[in-house]
């Protein structure tokens, strides 16, 4: 697929992202597990760094930049992604969501390091 197409959708997803974190706060609240201080600033500061990368990767610019910020923070998220997964009870939906989303966060590893190569 044509590095383009994929930086924009990545630009698109990461915005949409970062502005869910602000639309939907408390979805986001269960995947931050209860030992972290700070939960709801934690949501809110992801959802920033998310929207601001986001936007980053439309310029041709912060391109590189942001693609990297997206690489990093995909690569932050799969600890909770795990943990998440091998919980009792997912934090967020049933067991198959976040068999799913541990598996996407992957995808998403791979998508964010190849936009970034990429640029």
């Amino acid at each position: 697929m044509n590095v383009k197409v994929l930086t924009i959708a990545l630009g698109v997803l990461m915005t949409a992202a970062g502005l869910a974190h602000f639309l939907i706060t408390r979805k986001y609240l269960p995947i931050v597990p209860r030992f972290l201080p700070q939960r709801m600033g934690i949501v809110i500061v992801s959802g920033v760094i998310e929207l601001a990368a986001g936007v980053g990767l439309f310029f041709p610019s912060t391109r590189k930049e942001a693609g990297l910020v997206v690489l990093i923070l995909m690569l932050g998220f799969l600890p909770l992604h795990t943990w998440d997964l091998f919980r009792d009870r997912p934090a967020i939906g049933p067991r198959w969501a976040a068999v799913i989303r541990f598996f996407l966060q992957f995808v998403l590893i791979y998508w964010a390091w190849k936009v970034w190569r990429a640029s």
